[in-house]
């Protein structure tokens, strides 16, 4: 058997096989997520569960506040989990109407270690027909002509937790038809909170 060098077969060393670094980083950097804007910076994000002032639509609240932290995981922030900041909630005491000022909020952020806390409360639901499920009947009652449709407004709030500085106070709806109406006006409601977040200074 000849030379393989001879038949040009020549093994390649690590050093051919090395790329540049600066290469290497500009090509990693290629797949990272893109970095959230403006107050990512100021660290992880609570989000306290949403109120319901309309009534009878907790299990709406709920959902729309789990919701809520997958689209900001999703959108590159650092989420405190939920229950986490629920359990803590209930070892301080507190209720809807004590996160309506700055402070207990503040305070609640401190103990979780977020930089941004964020509340929300879900202020109407118009619905028609009437129903409080997530997932109504996907038949429509005969008595009802065309699709059962659903309108939400949600007031939101975001407290930079060092200096107590609110930087983004907001209201937005969401307004869809169908049988997951409710599903799905809430996520175009979230879906606009997160659009203005992301372009909070």
């Amino acid at each position: 058997m000849g030379n393989r060098a001879e038949k040009g077969l020549v093994r390649p060393t690590w050093r051919s096989a090395l790329v540049p670094v600066p290469l290497l980083i500009l090509v990693l950097g290629a797949f990272a997520a893109p970095a959230p804007a403006g107050l990512a910076a100021t660290g992880a994000v609570a989000i306290v569960p949403l109120a319901d002032e309309v009534g009878f639509h907790h299990e709406l609240v709920r959902w729309a506040s789990l919701r809520l932290g997958e689209m900001l995981a999703g959108a590159g922030f650092q989420v405190v989990p939920l229950d986490e900041t629920a359990r803590l909630m209930r070892q301080m005491g507190l209720r809807d109407a004590d996160l309506i000022g700055l402070s207990r909020p503040a305070e609640l952020g401190v103990r979780l270690g977020a930089g941004v806390v964020i509340t929300g409360r879900l202020t109407r639901l118009d619905l028609d027909p009437p129903g409080s499920g997530l997932f109504p009947p996907v038949t429509t009652p005969k008595e009802v002509e065309g699709p059962a449709e659903a309108f939400m407004i949600l007031e939101m709030r975001v407290l930079e937790v060092p200096t107590r500085h609110v930087l983004l106070r907001t209201e937005v709806s969401g307004q869809a038809a169908g049988p997951l109406r409710l599903r799905l006006a809430a996520e175009r409601a979230l879906a606009d909170f997160l659009r203005q977040l992301r372009n909070a200074p």
